[in-house]
């Protein structure tokens, strides 16, 4: 993280990472969603840690819709 960041979201983003401490203390200490501290965590870390940080959370991988390929239906001839 660079300079210049409020201290509270310093903070933040440090129980975030302490994989031991809840998504639910962090929102219920600083009146986030889990949403917003992931949107938060996303923006503040690089693509990879925070690709590494949901993983180590459990958290689902999240697609936008646009990059999704539509699937193709196959007809089988009888």
């Amino acid at each position: 993280m660079g300079e210049n960041i409020d201290p509270k979201i310093e903070e933040i983003v440090d129980l975030a990472m302490q994989d031991t401490v809840p998504l639910k203390a962090i929102s219920d200490q600083f009146g986030l969603t889990a949403d917003e501290i992931v949107a938060l965590m996303r923006k503040q870390l690089s693509p990879n840690s925070y690709k590494r940080w949901k993983e180590r959370r459990g958290l689902p991988a999240f697609r936008k819709q646009s990059q999704e390929k539509p699937k193709k239906h196959r007809v089988h001839a009888t």
